[in-house]
């Protein structure tokens, strides 16, 4: 629908802008206004073009010419009917967008200097605290978040002095040790640990290490710290030492004199630590008791060296001069007691210890006492029933002294001899092969 002329001069004068003298703009205005009103119907219209509701049609180009164009001093406004008020709505349109513009840049503006600030602030307080390992960081179960390094230097080397206090508990061929982790000359990797305890905060950046320092949470971090005994500490130290307690050599049966009797000790097979596997092993359990571990009582490997078969004394002999008899011990034990007869007062046995050094079958006999006791006798009897060592004599390592046979057995059990032990010829002659040379004989009152 076309605008009618008086509504038309009605935007147009109420668009116009005041004067400079505060005047009522466009004058001319309002005796147009009047000019339209006076001619009333003189404007013509087409009933049949006119719309059904009755509005007023377009004007005609004479009747747009009458309201011609206003004059405000040397400017001159034009303006066609149906643009008007279009025009209009641009202008205010443009002003609110570019009020709307201004409020929205003056906000970025204040928002970017807020968060410049913020930044800066931010940057400042994280650099003041890059010295500091982030809160909850924790080393060995060792809390040192908010520490320096040097304050969580201290703090490790408490833990690692504490674990050094902890003992070993080792083991070896029925023998007990215990070892304290101190002597093992510990090395405590503490400078790695820190390293790797200010790479937490390094690793979550800035806003992850500002959570941390503001409170805000982040993950608990345990890290290990990682404390190594000294392997030639634990070899030179403790393995060795125990080595030089353990082994030893096979001994052979032996035979232990006491005032009364003697005792044979059996043989004993040798004993070697088994070093390196030891070693292995003391190392090892060190590393799990440093981590807390109780590796309980460690049983250090060792192996038996057999003894040779055969070797060591089994057998012996112990003649009691008070009691007249011969004691016969073989493998180890008692196998035998025999009435003997042993040297006169005149002409004692000597007591202590001596061994046999020679058996003789069916011996001779050669006078020792030519110009004394044995002046009566020969100075040569061979062997043979009449001879006086009998047919078996079993040599000791005391001159002139030996166990033989006697034809006169009813003299045993009582001194006769010049000093030998005489025995009754069966018997001798049925110990004979079980004696052999080198076997000791214990003389005691």
């Amino acid at each position: 629908m076309v605008p009618s002329q008086e509504r038309l001069v009605e935007e147009f004068c109420n668009n116009q802008p005041p004067t400079s003298s505060g005047a009522e703009p466009m004058s001319a205005c309002s005796s147009k206004e009047d000019e339209l009103n006076s001619q009333g119907d003189s404007i013509s219209t087409n009933p049949q073009s006119a719309p059904e509701n009755g509005s007023v049609s377009a004007p005609s180009p004479a009747e747009v010419e009458a309201v011609g164009s206003v004059s405000e001093g040397t400017r001159e406004v034009l303006f066609e009917p149906h643009t008007v008020s279009w025009r209009a709505g641009v202008v205010g349109a443009q002003g609110g967008l570019r009020r709307l513009f201004s409020a929205v840049a003056t906000v970025l503006a204040a928002a970017l200097t807020v968060f410049t600030l913020l930044g800066a602030s931010a940057f400042a307080y994280d650099k003041s605290r890059s010295e500091r390992i982030v809160p909850g960081v924790s080393v060995a179960n060792v809390p040192i978040g908010g520490l320096t390094r040097e304050e969580a230097r201290a703090a490790l080397a408490a833990k690692v002095a504490k674990v050094s206090a902890r003992n070993l508990y080792l083991t070896a061929a029925g023998r007990s040790y215990s070892v304290s982790l101190s002597s093992l000359d510990l090395d405590p990797r503490i400078e790695e640990s820190l390293d790797r305890a200010f790479g937490v905060g390094k690793g979550e950046g800035i806003l992850g290490r500002l959570h941390r320092w503001l409170g805000r949470g982040g993950p608990a971090v345990d890290l290990p710290l990682e404390v190594l005994p000294s392997r030639d500490a634990v070899e030179r130290r403790v393995v060795a030492s125990i080595a030089g307690e353990v082994n030893r050599e096979p001994t052979d049966a032996t035979i232990e004199e006491t005032t009364d009797d003697i005792v044979f000790r059996p043989p004993s097979p040798g004993v070697e630590l088994q070093g390196d596997a030891a070693s292995d092993m003391v190392f090892k359990a060190a590393l799990d008791l440093i981590e807390g571990r109780d590796p309980g009582v460690v049983r250090l490997p060792y192996k038996q060296i057999p003894v040779k078969e055969g070797a060591g004394i089994t057998t012996a002999i112990l003649v009691r001069v008070s009691q007249q008899r011969l004691y016969f011990y073989e493998n180890a034990s008692l196998a035998g007691i025999y009435k003997v007869s042993t040297g006169t007062p005149k002409y004692p046995t000597p007591f202590g210890r001596f061994r046999v050094v020679q058996k003789i079958m069916n011996p001779s006999w050669t006078n020792p006492a030519p110009d004394t006791w044995g002046k009566e006798m020969p100075p040569f009897i061979p062997p043979g029933p009449d001879n006086p060592l009998g047919t078996r004599a079993l040599q000791l390592n005391a001159p002139g002294i030996l166990i033989h046979g006697t034809q006169n057995v009813r003299a045993l059990g009582s001194p006769a001899s010049h000093g030998c032990i005489r025995m009754n010829m069966p018997e001798i002659e049925a110990l004979y092969p079980r004696v052999p040379v080198g076997t000791p004989v214990f003389v005691r009152p």
